[in-house]
């Protein structure tokens, strides 16, 4: 569980609702995923646009919204309008506390003797 404040930190968004005290407790943008008391992310992708499926994300209990358009809600539901295939990268960093930025990378690159590398420096 995460309050709404915290996922939302360095997001470009708008909304008329109080979200101050708003608690998430999951981040999906596939609305088969929703669970209770979950944030949905409205992302428009290729062959099917996650705004048509905002109602069975809501049915299935999210209480949070972002979308890039208007919709109709019921009662506790809160709306966050934002350019949702930019903010989901960061919508789902900060739900789930950065763990790229615990990551350590190393690039091997070269015209010749790339994989003999890497072998070598796993058998290490």
């Amino acid at each position: 569980m995460m309050y709404l404040k915290d996922i939302l930190k360095g997001i470009k968004y708008k909304s008329d609702d109080d979200l101050s005290s708003v608690i998430v407790s999951g981040a999906a943008s596939d609305s088969r995923l929703v669970k209770k008391n979950s944030l949905f992310v409205a992302l428009k992708g290729h062959d099917q646009d996650g705004h048509n499926f905002i109602n069975e994300a809501i049915r299935k209990g999210a209480k949070v919204i972002v979308s890039q358009r208007n919709f109709r809600s019921g009662p506790g539901v809160r709306k966050i309008f934002a350019d949702t295939e930019k903010e989901l990268p960061r919508i789902a960093a900060n739900f789930y506390k950065n763990p790229a930025s615990r990551l350590k990378m190393i690039g091997v690159t070269g015209t010749n003797g790339k994989t003999t590398i890497t072998y070598l420096m796993e058998s290490i």
